[in-house]
């Protein structure tokens, strides 16, 4: 035991002071009795009683509390084991919904946490997940059943998760202090094992079909029905039969049966009937599948897709060109007057010769006279050495006439649909990224061993834009430069309703209260100061809708992750702790204060001292 404050067991001093008290009231008591006959042989022993002290219950109490009011003030503590910190990283990511003979894999691992977790009581509890990467109490637990409710509370979602980012962001709110992590997951426990870090992995390859892709077709440039194409991967060791339906509203409206082989990943076409207009559900329906989150996708089907085209050149020879080219296509309306001259939101396609302004026709949302998309083909003009870009290793060193190069193509993405693998094309191209063109690139050139973006796709608060770095104009009218301009025009029309899991909802709203019904039945009510409305949470696959008083909006949140799906060959996603992570654990043992108990049998010890006296006076 150790006293903070020794002195003040000087007030220990108190206790002769007592004795005199008591010594000085025994001497002053005064009897009255009627008749001392009867105390006649007591008199003899009269005057060696009064020396002596006499005491009952009372002075105990009355020492007793003076001493634990001089051990109160002294502060003791005693010392003791200090509570290890345990760091748990609870893996929410999607496959952890998998099902295995009845039961999930989260609640499987949830039940051995519980029961690791009891077997170590004392410990403060700090929990952290991994989709999204967020901690569950805004500090460590120690209570069980606040625990055990926070663990029963914990979900699982349709994201993917990092446990290492998990973990390093749970080391930094403890400030490196973590005796222990736990961590509960479907992924193989890394090799060799981490120091200090115990894996409770419920994980085992499991079969599984998802959907892992989703497109409408038709109704661009001619009038035909519209058409879905669903990517459907076969994630099994064995052919799965799978049938995937289209339905609104609860009826069925397109139906396909395929078999897939082991591995295999098939598209599968679903003919909508004309006139469908509206949310369609996707589902995919297997005999064998571990995973739910992965068979249902919404898209939705608009009678008009295609918005005005406006193009925008200096070049005369541009314009004709891409006139030739829209002309060919009837379902589409073009004009070549300026941004301010189209009505309603419109697709821009440009070679980036006009000025900048009218490059991002960027008009007043209020007038709705912004641009929906760009499209941007190279100007053409002479390259002025090199300029930043996102690509590493790629400088604009100045470019020729024509040259014939291997393109590379990723039919992935839908600009690159109808396209080969690779594409043997005649092109006057840029061999370096233009400066403010950053995306995805779709397209790259193979050319004297070297590899560069032709094609980049990207997407920035709802703006959608292209980036073609060709040429046309000095280009021959090749097959592949036809079909890129054409699956450009058709990704950079569609309305951006969709969009994957973890992805905020965009959208422009004056200022007000919104409401956003989710779809797991949970409504978000949000104050909005007016312009760009976003919502982070789409932490669930369904439909969203965002209401502000009349006006209303509905987005189709997607699970479609081939890497999530992959039930069979789940990666490691666990990073080793960096140095600067962990920082050296204090003492292994800690002071436990006494003062508190010590004051409150204090006051328990003057209450029954209190009640005994008046007791004995009213008697």
């Amino acid at each position: 035991m150790t006293f903070f404050s020794p002195f003040q067991l000087l007030w220990l001093a108190a206790i002769p002071v007592l004795l005199w008290l008591w010594r000085l009231a025994a001497a002053q008591r005064t009897v009255r009795i009627p008749s001392l006959v009867p105390f006649e042989h007591l008199m003899q022993r009269l005057a060696r009683r009064r020396r002596q002290l006499v005491v009952n219950a009372l002075f105990w109490l009355q020492a007793a509390a003076i001493v634990l009011l001089a051990a109160a003030l002294a502060r003791p503590a005693l010392w003791q084991r200090r509570a290890r910190t345990v760091l748990v990283v609870l893996d929410t990511s999607a496959s952890m919904g998998a099902v295995q003979r009845g039961s999930t894999l989260w609640a499987r691992g949830t039940r051995q946490l519980l029961a690791r977790l009891r077997a170590t009581r004392g410990d403060q509890v700090l929990f952290m997940t991994t989709a999204p990467v967020r901690a569950l109490s805004p500090e460590p637990l120690r209570d069980p059943a606040q625990i055990a409710r926070l663990v029963g509370d914990a979900k699982v979602n349709d994201l993917a998760g990092t446990l290492g980012t998990a973990a390093h962001i749970g080391r930094a709110l403890l400030g490196g202090v973590v005796d222990r992590t736990l961590v509960v997951t479907d992924e193989p426990p890394p090799q060799p094992p981490p120091e200090g870090v115990e894996f409770l992995s419920v994980g085992t390859p499991l079969s599984n079909v998802a959907l892992v892709g989703l497109d409408t077709q038709g109704g661009f440039c001619a009038e035909e029905p519209a058409r879905l194409v669903a990517s459907v991967q076969n994630f099994s060791r064995q052919p799965a039969r799978v049938e995937v339906t289209a339905a609104q509203r609860g009826r069925a409206l397109a139906q396909h049966e395929a078999t897939l082989a082991a591995g295999e990943r098939a598209n599968v076409v679903l003919a909508v009937p004309e006139g469908t207009e509206g949310w369609l559900e996707v589902a995919l329906r297997t005999p064998d599948d571990a995973l739910a989150a992965d068979n249902r996708a919404w898209v939705p089907v608009h009678r008009t897709v295609a918005l005005p085209v406006v193009v925008r050149s200096e070049r005369e020879a541009f314009n004709d060109l891409m006139s030739r080219w829209l002309s060919a296509c009837q379902g589409l309306t073009w004009t070549r007057q300026g941004p301010a001259d189209a009505a309603g939101p419109y697709l821009l396609v440009t070679d980036g010769s006009a000025r900048p302004s009218e490059i991002e026709g960027r008009g007043s949302p209020a007038t709705e006279l912004a641009a929906a998309a760009t499209l941007q083909w190279l100007d053409g003009r002479p390259a002025r050495g090199p300029r930043p870009s996102s690509f590493e290793g790629t400088r604009a060193e100045g470019r020729g006439g024509p040259v014939l190069a291997h393109w590379l193509v990723d039919s992935g993405h839908p600009v690159g649909s109808y396209l080969g693998g690779i594409e043997v094309v005649a092109a006057s191209l840029e061999t370096g990224l233009p400066a403010g063109v950053s995306g995805e690139p779709v397209v790259w050139s193979v050319r004297n061993g070297q590899k560069v973006p032709v094609v980049v796709a990207g997407e920035q608060q709802g703006h959608r834009r292209v980036a073609i770095l060709v040429d046309p104009v000095d280009s021959p009218e090749a097959m592949p430069l036809v079909v890129l301009f054409f699956n450009s025009l058709q990704w950079l029309m569609k309305r951006a309703d969709v969009g994957r899991t973890g992805e905020p909802l965009w959208g422009a709203l004056p200022a007000g209260p919104v409401a956003v019904e989710r779809p797991d039945g949970r409504t978000d009510q949000l104050a909005h100061p007016g312009g760009t409305f976003h919502y982070e949470e789409t932490t669930r696959a369904g439909l969203y809708r965002v209401a502000q008083g009349r006006t209303e909006r509905r987005w189709g949140v997607n699970f479609l992750d081939p890497v999530e799906s992959n039930l069979l060959e789940r990666p490691s996603t666990w990073q080793p702790a960096d140095s600067n992570d962990t920082a050296p654990i204090s003492a292994p043992r800690a002071p436990r204060p006494l003062t508190d108990a010590l004051t409150r049998l204090l006051l328990v010890l003057v209450l029954v001292e209190w009640w005994l006296y008046s007791r004995r006076r009213s008697s």
